[in-house]
């Protein structure tokens, strides 16, 4: 019989982060790899003129190369 998976999720307004529990050990998933902390994920969303989304870090500066001065 496989156990349950737990998971926490922290949408916050400056940041969120998730948490999953596999009832041995607590994980915590890398969510911005272009982060200073990989598990934390600033709450930010771009998408672009294309539609294109982007997320995090990667959000800020896309937002910051192509928007500033807008």
């Amino acid at each position: 019989m496989t156990k349950p998976l737990s998971f926490g999720l922290d949408f916050g307004t400056t940041n969120s982060s998730l948490a999953v529990y596999d009832g041995q050990t607590l994980h915590r998933p890398h969510l911005d790899r272009a982060g200073d902390n990989p598990t934390v994920l600033p709450s930010l969303l771009y998408i672009d003129r294309q539609q294109q989304a982007l997320v995090g870090t990667a959000a800020a500066q896309q937002y910051l190369q192509h928007e500033t001065g807008r």
